[in-house]
């Protein structure tokens, strides 16, 4: 019933804010491991661009503590954020939130 709840919410949010396919909350993994796997996901791809946590954070209109936050796998950004992110790598979404 939890995941049936989460999977309604995500198509309205996806349909709201364009995001095709939005299923990352509907899935059966735990919050923490999905933030884990973000958090990774994000701290490879701004290595690999060699940008720094300043610079990226500028880039994506966000706050340094809250990419730390994000990196370190302690938030669960809200669907705002994360579009800031896929803006601000030019990445598909299944980049972002997929397997590092």
């Amino acid at each position: 019933m939890l995941a049936l709840r989460y999977r309604v919410a995500g198509n309205e949010a996806s349909k709201k804010l364009g995001v095709p396919g939005f299923s990352y909350l509907a899935t059966g993994i735990s919050r923490e491991v999905k933030n884990r796997t973000l958090g990774q996901n994000v701290c490879r791809m701004r290595a690999a661009r060699r940008i720094n946590q300043i610079a990226f954070a500028d880039r994506a209109g966000i706050s340094r503590t809250q990419l730390q936050y994000i990196e370190a796998g302690k938030v669960d950004p809200t669907l705002k954020t994360l579009r800031k992110l896929v803006a601000a790598f030019r990445c598909s979404w299944d980049d972002l939130l997929g397997k590092p």
